[in-house]
């Protein structure tokens, strides 16, 4: 029988040993410790947020991508002109997908946050300060609208990491605290409820919790325990009708001190959103006080038949 103490003795092993596994060696070691994961989910069409400047629409979902090219008509640089360029990666294109948080190696995934200006930060968290003269970056910021309502597995906010945060009194902190609480009771009483070996199911929660709050990623070995929780996720859990059922991941921005979530979408629910038009945003790091500004400069930009941007301030 698998105790508490032996599987966490035994994921202890596999952390210390895990760069000596390819993936599908170290996920055929984890299964036979962890048949399967009960998971909370949600069905919703809206992902609340804490600040809700310019969209208010909480159904409304935000993905960037940081701008590459010169403008020979400004100092910016040009915005993506195709929303083919901000959207998943195409399977054409998939040999360029390394490992993430919740996908493998080739393995297109939607990632989308509730916030915009989170959405730009997840891209550029670990470069500050900013590799640029200016210190500042701009993006290409795509909204989507959830059309039906979505499956989303809940991962929880991690109650080891949350403490580790600055600022502990703050407003935010506090209200992200409070959330945590009132989130981790609930999820509990119905594991309880479910299970009389709840323990072994509770300490198994957490522990993914953890994986996804974790900051330092050194490696893709790093995102091996991630991305074994997706595949249970979005492998083993069916419908009444044994269709795999499970749209996407909402999970918090560990990079953005837990103001907001990140989503990940499998390929199957992107039928569920629909993209409505696409923002430019400068974003600007004073590195004299340590504070980030996010400025749009042009929205929106609004998409035609054949999915290309018309960007007034290019033309």
């Amino acid at each position: 029988m698998n105790t508490v103490e032996n599987l966490r003795n035994r994921i202890e092993e596999l952390r210390n040993e895990i760069r000596t596994y390819d993936y599908n060696a170290f996920k055929t070691e984890l299964d036979k410790i962890i048949p399967f994961v009960k998971i909370p989910f949600v069905i919703t069409k809206e992902l609340h947020r804490i600040d809700t400047p310019f969209y208010q629409d909480p159904s409304i979902i935000f993905r960037a991508r940081p701008n590459t090219n010169n403008s020979l008509k400004t100092t910016m640089k040009e915005p993506w002109w195709h929303v083919s360029e901000i959207s998943i990666i195409s399977q054409e294109n998939k040999a360029k997908i390394t490992f993430g948080r919740a996908n493998k190696q080739y393995e297109p995934r939607f990632y989308a946050c509730n916030s915009w200006s989170t959405a730009c930060y997840e891209t550029i968290w670990n470069e500050f300060p900013l590799n640029t003269k200016s210190n500042s970056k701009y993006f290409t910021v795509g909204v989507w609208q959830i059309t039906e309502p979505l499956k989303l597995v809940l991962m929880p906010y991690s109650p080891y990491y949350i403490h580790k945060l600055k600022n502990q009194e703050n407003k935010i902190t506090q209200q992200i605290k409070n959330i945590l609480k009132d989130e981790r009771a609930f999820l509990i009483e119905n594991i309880v409820k479910e299970n009389k070996n709840f323990l072994y199911d509770i300490f198994i929660l957490d522990f993914f919790t953890d994986e996804f709050a974790k900051q330092n990623i050194n490696d893709e070995y790093d995102y091996f325990f991630t991305n074994y929780y997706c595949d249970q996720v979005f492998e083993k859990h069916f419908d009444e009708n044994g269709v795999q059922d499970i749209d996407g991941i909402i999970y918090p921005s560990i990079c953005f001190s837990y103001q907001n979530d990140n989503v990940v979408l499998h390929p199957r629910a992107l039928n569920k959103i629909k993209f409505i038009e696409a923002m430019y945003v400068w974003v600007v790091y004073h590195e004299n006080n340590g504070k980030t500004e996010y400025i749009p400069i042009h929205n929106p930009a609004k998409v035609t038949s054949d999915g290309s941007l018309y960007w007034e301030l290019f033309k």
